[in-house]
């Protein structure tokens, strides 16, 4: 679950760009946060949780879910390195 929110995390950030601007508002954070929910609920109909779950979280570590945040973020380069993120990720799964 740990890991989930910090791919969470992640996803929002790629969604804003984060590496683009230094220090974006809470409001610029808030409409990511908000575009990555609207989608996972469009596309896998996962409905946003305050606190992570396991079955959230293992609905989110997929690579299907990373599909599915790579539509809303812009760059294709940084797109190929969150599935790439996510094979790792699910293949160093089975060792925890």
């Amino acid at each position: 679950i740990g890991n989930a929110s910090e791919f969470y995390k992640i996803f929002q950030d790629e969604i804003g760009e984060v590496y683009k601007k230094a220090n974006p508002s809470r409001e610029e954070r808030r409409s990511w946060r908000a575009a990555l929910d609207k989608q996972l609920r469009k596309k896998m109909k996962l409905k946003p949780v305050m606190r992570m779950n396991g079955n959230y979280a293992r609905r989110l570590m997929t690579l299907e879910a990373v599909e599915v945040i790579c539509e809303l973020v812009p760059s294709e380069e940084r797109k190929e390195a969150l599935r790439e993120l996510m094979r790792l990720y699910l293949q160093m799964k089975p060792v925890w």
